[in-house]
């Protein structure tokens, strides 16, 4: 089973090349990490989308860093065009090897919740979001964006919500300064990070609906994932998006300024027990 690795972002407010970031103890970067989980967890290889600005110097951290640990293929985004318009891209890597799960290149999600997600399309044949409580994704008091998510009582996903300049403003008290209401967001709330298990059929739709956004915005917008399957649920196509519960915290860079406290969360997690010392 394919993991797919978005990795394409410009990271232009982190100032650099996030999937390459150095966080884990000898200097991993976190694809690395993210690598390493997904073989724990049982994925069996890994694609990774590229982009024309950072793709160089990945492929080559890849080759030095991923040699003979898992299998790795590529797949090229010329245009910054969104998550959507990304993993069409990988279409060709991807068509004929059934269920695929998908990560972002520049966050750390943990063996145990890649192996939900894999759990889950090898003995369903329904899409599934692996889904983290609101609070277990904020690192900082610095404002994200994180996708809310409503989750009828079959565990389906019924929507998600974008909601931007959401921020820490006490321990467990979060709001949100994007004009939409509520502003103030309960800490357990469950938030999309781009943790998908996507079923074959999956690819179809993607480039149709990509086909249909670059169409109608000539190409000037981004086509995202959690907007792709939210027109699905509101469009009434006959999908199912089962809702997993992440365990522990969803980790990732943001800004710059990320990178330390990162760090120092592996490094507990470590010295916990959570997380191997090393990698592979």
């Amino acid at each position: 089973m394919q993991l797919v690795m978005l990795a394409a972002g410009m990271g232009k407010r982190f100032g650099g090349c996030k999937p390459l970031a150095p966080v884990g103890s000898d200097g991993d970067a976190l694809i690395d990490i993210t690598a390493s989980d997904a073989l724990r967890a049982g994925f069996d290889g890994i694609t990774v989308i590229t982009g024309p600005k950072t793709g160089p110097a990945i492929r080559y951290h890849i080759s030095r860093c991923w040699r003979g640990k898992i299998d790795v293929s590529f797949a090229h985004q010329e245009v910054p065009l969104g998550t959507a318009h990304a993993i069409v891209c990988a279409e060709k890597e991807l068509k004929d090897k059934g269920p695929f799960g998908i990560v972002n290149g520049d966050d750390i999600y943990g063996a145990d919740a890649l192996a939900k997600l894999k759990e889950h399309l090898n003995t369903s044949d329904s899409n599934c979001l692996v889904a983290f409580s609101l609070s277990n994704t904020i690192i900082t008091d610095a404002p994200v964006t994180r996708g809310i998510c409503l989750v009828g009582d079959d565990g389906a996903l019924r929507s998600i919500t974008e909601r931007k300049q959401v921020s820490r403003i006490n321990k467990d008290e979060y709001i949100s300064k994007d004009g939409l209401v509520p502003s103030v967001l309960d800490p357990d709330v469950p938030v999309s990070m781009n943790l998908w298990g996507f079923q074959p059929g999956m690819l179809d739709y993607l480039a149709a609906a990509v086909e249909r956004g670059l169409a109608s915005n000539n190409g000037t917008e981004e086509i995202l994932l959690p907007d792709v399957v939210g027109d699905m649920l509101g469009g009434g196509v006959a999908e199912t998006f089962k809702v997993l519960t992440g365990r522990g915290r969803c980790i990732g860079v943001t800004h710059a300024t990320d990178l330390e406290i990162v760090s120092n969360m592996l490094q507990a997690m470590i010295g916990a027990g959570d997380r191997p010392g090393s990698l592979w």
